[in-house]
Protein backbone atom coordinates (compact mmCIF):
# COMPACT_ATOMS: atom_id res chain seq x y z
CA UNK A 1 0.00 0.00 0.00
CA UNK A 2 2.70 2.19 0.75
CA UNK A 3 4.64 1.66 -2.34
CA UNK A 4 1.38 2.41 -4.17
CA UNK A 5 1.11 5.25 -2.56
CA UNK A 6 4.50 6.60 -3.06
CA UNK A 7 3.91 6.01 -6.98
CA UNK A 8 1.49 7.94 -7.50
CA UNK A 9 2.66 10.55 -5.40
CA UNK A 10 5.27 10.43 -7.35
CA UNK A 11 3.49 10.07 -10.54
CA UNK A 12 1.54 13.48 -9.69
CA UNK A 13 4.65 15.59 -8.89
CA UNK A 14 5.64 14.90 -12.66
CA UNK A 15 2.57 15.62 -13.99
CA UNK A 16 2.07 18.88 -12.12
CA UNK A 17 5.66 19.66 -13.09
CA UNK A 18 4.90 18.74 -16.96
CA UNK A 19 1.27 20.76 -16.42
CA UNK A 20 3.75 23.79 -15.28
CA UNK A 21 5.82 23.72 -18.43
CA UNK A 22 3.57 23.83 -20.70
CA UNK A 23 1.83 26.92 -18.96
CA UNK A 24 5.10 28.41 -21.23
CA UNK A 25 4.33 26.83 -24.26
CA UNK A 26 1.49 29.65 -25.56
CA UNK A 27 -0.06 30.12 -28.67
CA UNK A 28 -2.54 32.94 -29.74
CA UNK A 29 -6.04 31.96 -31.49
CA UNK A 30 -6.88 33.99 -34.35
CA UNK A 31 -9.82 36.58 -34.00
CA UNK A 32 -9.19 35.84 -30.13
CA UNK A 33 -8.04 38.98 -27.84
CA UNK A 34 -3.85 38.83 -26.54
CA UNK A 35 -5.08 37.44 -23.11
CA UNK A 36 -6.70 34.32 -24.43
CA UNK A 37 -4.09 32.14 -25.53
CA UNK A 38 -3.80 28.48 -25.66
CA UNK A 39 -1.68 25.98 -24.10
CA UNK A 40 -1.45 22.37 -23.41
CA UNK A 41 -1.23 22.15 -19.89
CA UNK A 42 -4.45 20.36 -19.13
CA UNK A 43 -3.26 17.24 -20.96
CA UNK A 44 -1.50 16.29 -18.23
CA UNK A 45 -4.27 16.83 -15.21
CA UNK A 46 -6.71 14.95 -17.58
CA UNK A 47 -3.92 12.53 -18.10
CA UNK A 48 -3.41 12.01 -14.18
CA UNK A 49 -7.87 12.30 -13.68
CA UNK A 50 -8.11 8.86 -15.44
CA UNK A 51 -4.86 6.98 -14.50
CA UNK A 52 -4.26 7.97 -10.43
CA UNK A 53 -7.86 9.41 -9.74
CA UNK A 54 -9.54 12.98 -9.53
CA UNK A 55 -8.01 13.47 -6.11
CA UNK A 56 -4.53 13.43 -8.39
CA UNK A 57 -5.65 14.97 -10.84
CA UNK A 58 -7.35 17.85 -8.56
CA UNK A 59 -3.50 18.24 -7.09
CA UNK A 60 -2.27 18.26 -10.73
CA UNK A 61 -4.28 21.36 -11.46
CA UNK A 62 -3.96 22.82 -8.36
CA UNK A 63 -0.01 22.45 -7.77
CA UNK A 64 0.41 24.03 -11.51
CA UNK A 65 -1.11 27.23 -9.94
CA UNK A 66 0.48 27.23 -7.58
CA UNK A 67 3.78 26.82 -8.71
CA UNK A 68 2.70 29.53 -11.87
CA UNK A 69 2.05 32.25 -8.86
CA UNK A 70 5.06 31.39 -7.05
CA UNK A 71 7.07 32.06 -10.28
CA UNK A 72 5.35 34.78 -12.19
CA UNK A 73 3.00 36.40 -9.22
CA UNK A 74 -0.57 37.65 -9.36
CA UNK A 75 -1.79 40.56 -11.72
CA UNK A 76 -5.25 39.84 -10.72
CA UNK A 77 -4.74 39.74 -6.49
CA UNK A 78 -5.71 35.86 -6.62
CA UNK A 79 -8.71 36.18 -9.03
CA UNK A 80 -7.43 34.93 -12.38
CA UNK A 81 -5.47 32.14 -10.39
CA UNK A 82 -8.74 31.17 -8.23
CA UNK A 83 -10.68 31.52 -11.65
CA UNK A 84 -8.27 28.84 -13.60
CA UNK A 85 -8.44 26.69 -10.85
CA UNK A 86 -12.08 26.41 -10.72
CA UNK A 87 -12.17 26.10 -14.85
CA UNK A 88 -9.15 23.47 -14.84
CA UNK A 89 -11.23 21.45 -11.88
CA UNK A 90 -14.40 22.26 -13.99
CA UNK A 91 -13.34 20.35 -16.96
CA UNK A 92 -11.56 17.69 -15.15
CA UNK A 93 -14.41 16.49 -12.51
CA UNK A 94 -16.89 16.86 -14.79
CA UNK A 95 -15.21 14.44 -17.41
CA UNK A 96 -14.07 11.92 -14.92
CA UNK A 97 -17.57 11.23 -13.74
CA UNK A 98 -19.04 11.00 -17.09
CA UNK A 99 -15.91 8.58 -17.69
CA UNK A 100 -16.03 6.42 -14.83
CA UNK A 101 -19.70 6.17 -14.91
CA UNK A 102 -19.33 4.86 -18.50
CA UNK A 103 -16.35 2.71 -17.84
CA UNK A 104 -17.80 0.99 -15.08
CA UNK A 105 -20.94 0.54 -17.39
CA UNK A 106 -19.21 -0.95 -20.48
CA UNK A 107 -16.23 -2.41 -19.31
CA UNK A 108 -17.98 -4.47 -16.62
CA UNK A 109 -19.82 -6.63 -19.60
CA UNK A 110 -19.26 -10.27 -19.87
CA UNK A 111 -16.30 -11.07 -22.39
CA UNK A 112 -14.85 -7.28 -20.55
CA UNK A 113 -13.13 -8.07 -17.78
CA UNK A 114 -9.69 -7.48 -16.87
CA UNK A 115 -9.85 -10.14 -15.06
CA UNK A 116 -10.26 -12.74 -17.76
CA UNK A 117 -6.49 -12.98 -18.86
CA UNK A 118 -8.02 -12.72 -22.44
CA UNK A 119 -6.17 -10.72 -24.60
CA UNK A 120 -8.56 -10.09 -27.11
CA UNK A 121 -10.83 -8.53 -23.91
CA UNK A 122 -8.19 -6.72 -22.65
CA UNK A 123 -8.07 -4.84 -25.76
CA UNK A 124 -11.91 -4.10 -25.88
CA UNK A 125 -11.56 -2.89 -22.47
CA UNK A 126 -9.03 -0.48 -23.53
CA UNK A 127 -11.63 0.70 -26.73
CA UNK A 128 -14.64 0.94 -24.33
CA UNK A 129 -12.66 3.04 -21.52
CA UNK A 130 -11.35 5.36 -25.00
CA UNK A 131 -14.97 5.78 -25.60
CA UNK A 132 -16.24 6.95 -22.49
CA UNK A 133 -13.20 9.15 -22.26
CA UNK A 134 -14.19 10.67 -25.44
CA UNK A 135 -17.64 11.24 -24.08
CA UNK A 136 -16.08 12.32 -20.96
CA UNK A 137 -14.29 14.97 -22.41
CA UNK A 138 -16.56 16.20 -25.07
CA UNK A 139 -18.58 16.68 -22.12
CA UNK A 140 -16.29 18.45 -19.84
CA UNK A 141 -15.83 20.75 -22.63
CA UNK A 142 -19.11 21.82 -23.04
CA UNK A 143 -19.42 21.82 -19.10
CA UNK A 144 -16.34 24.10 -18.51
CA UNK A 145 -17.49 26.82 -21.40
CA UNK A 146 -20.42 27.41 -19.64
CA UNK A 147 -18.43 27.94 -16.37
CA UNK A 148 -15.79 30.12 -18.01
CA UNK A 149 -18.80 32.42 -19.96
CA UNK A 150 -20.43 32.91 -16.45
CA UNK A 151 -17.10 33.44 -14.49
CA UNK A 152 -15.97 35.91 -16.97
CA UNK A 153 -19.03 37.95 -17.43
CA UNK A 154 -19.85 38.36 -13.59
CA UNK A 155 -16.26 37.91 -12.29
CA UNK A 156 -13.16 38.73 -14.20
CA UNK A 157 -14.07 41.36 -16.57
CA UNK A 158 -15.63 43.26 -13.75
CA UNK A 159 -12.63 42.66 -11.39
CA UNK A 160 -10.19 43.83 -14.16
CA UNK A 161 -12.44 46.82 -15.29
CA UNK A 162 -12.36 48.20 -11.31
CA UNK A 163 -9.17 46.89 -10.62
CA UNK A 164 -7.13 49.27 -13.77
CA UNK A 165 -10.07 51.92 -13.59
CA UNK A 166 -11.59 51.30 -16.94
CA UNK A 167 -15.40 50.68 -17.85
CA UNK A 168 -16.72 47.49 -18.84
CA UNK A 169 -17.07 49.00 -22.47
CA UNK A 170 -13.51 48.92 -22.62
CA UNK A 171 -12.39 45.79 -21.93
CA UNK A 172 -15.38 44.59 -24.96
CA UNK A 173 -13.61 47.15 -27.29
CA UNK A 174 -10.61 45.10 -26.39
CA UNK A 175 -12.15 42.16 -27.83
CA UNK A 176 -13.86 43.90 -30.86
CA UNK A 177 -10.23 44.92 -31.92
CA UNK A 178 -9.27 41.41 -32.11
CA UNK A 179 -13.20 40.11 -33.75
CA UNK A 180 -14.60 43.35 -34.94
CA UNK A 181 -18.19 41.15 -34.85
CA UNK A 182 -18.33 41.77 -31.02
CA UNK A 183 -19.78 44.66 -30.43
CA UNK A 184 -21.72 43.48 -26.97
CA UNK A 185 -21.34 41.47 -24.15
CA UNK A 186 -23.55 38.76 -25.12
CA UNK A 187 -21.14 39.08 -28.97
CA UNK A 188 -18.34 38.61 -26.40
CA UNK A 189 -19.55 35.36 -24.93
CA UNK A 190 -20.75 34.05 -27.83
CA UNK A 191 -18.14 34.88 -30.21
CA UNK A 192 -15.45 35.08 -28.01
CA UNK A 193 -15.35 33.04 -24.58
CA UNK A 194 -17.56 30.07 -26.03
CA UNK A 195 -15.18 29.77 -28.97
CA UNK A 196 -12.02 30.36 -27.27
CA UNK A 197 -12.65 27.28 -24.35
CA UNK A 198 -14.89 24.90 -26.96
CA UNK A 199 -10.95 25.15 -28.82
CA UNK A 200 -9.03 24.93 -25.78
CA UNK A 201 -10.29 22.54 -24.24
CA UNK A 202 -11.40 20.64 -27.41
CA UNK A 203 -7.94 20.20 -28.49
CA UNK A 204 -7.04 19.17 -25.29
CA UNK A 205 -9.32 16.13 -24.93
CA UNK A 206 -8.57 15.29 -29.37
CA UNK A 207 -4.61 15.07 -27.98
CA UNK A 208 -5.95 13.27 -24.71
CA UNK A 209 -7.79 11.05 -26.64
CA UNK A 210 -5.21 10.23 -28.97
CA UNK A 211 -2.64 9.08 -26.37
CA UNK A 212 -5.23 7.48 -24.17
CA UNK A 213 -4.50 3.80 -25.25
CA UNK A 214 -0.82 4.73 -25.08
CA UNK A 215 -0.42 6.10 -21.61
CA UNK A 216 -3.44 5.77 -19.51
CA UNK A 217 -2.98 1.90 -19.43
CA UNK A 218 1.17 1.46 -19.07
CA UNK A 219 0.22 4.37 -15.74
CA UNK A 220 -2.31 1.79 -14.39
CA UNK A 221 0.33 -0.72 -14.55
CA UNK A 222 3.12 0.97 -13.17
CA UNK A 223 1.75 2.70 -9.77
CA UNK A 224 0.18 -1.06 -8.82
Amino acid sequence: MQSKALKVTVATALLAAIAFILIFIRTPIPFMPPFMDFDLCGVPEVIGTFALGPVAGSLIAIIKIVLKSITQGSMSMGTGELCNAILSLSYILSTYIVWYGLKRKWTNKPGLSMQGGSANAARENIKAETKAAAIGMVVGTLFVTVIACVLNVYIIFPFYAKAYGMDFSAIIAMITAANPYVKSTFGAVLLGIAPFNIIKYGITSIVVGIIYSRTIPIMKRLIK
